[in-house]
């Protein structure tokens, strides 16, 4: 059995934007908010950047842990909330 250590990261965006950097190995995202939220990884790949995926007023989505890091995920609360676990 391997022990490894990691750092558990919450918060609670209401009606900001925040930018988690790169190196998680979870994410979760609720929106616990009265309206639409967004979020994006900020990877580019073959040329094309990232753009808003949304997120409706009660859905979660989360970001398995897939034997590497994730880059940085840019996340827009603007009016409203969204709730954030990330596992390093």
């Amino acid at each position: 059995m391997s022990v490894t250590n990691s750092a558990i990261f919450t918060i609670v965006l209401d009606d900001e934007t925040f930018v988690l950097p790169q190196g998680a190995r979870t994410i979760d995202l609720f929106n616990s908010g009265l309206a639409k939220g967004f979020y994006k990884g900020n990877i580019s790949k073959g040329g094309l950047s990232s753009s808003f995926v949304g997120l409706l007023e009660g859905q979660a989505y989360s970001f398995g842990d897939v034997g590497k890091p994730h880059p940085a995920i840019e996340i827009d609360a603007r009016g409203t909330m969204i709730e954030l676990t990330a596992i390093y």
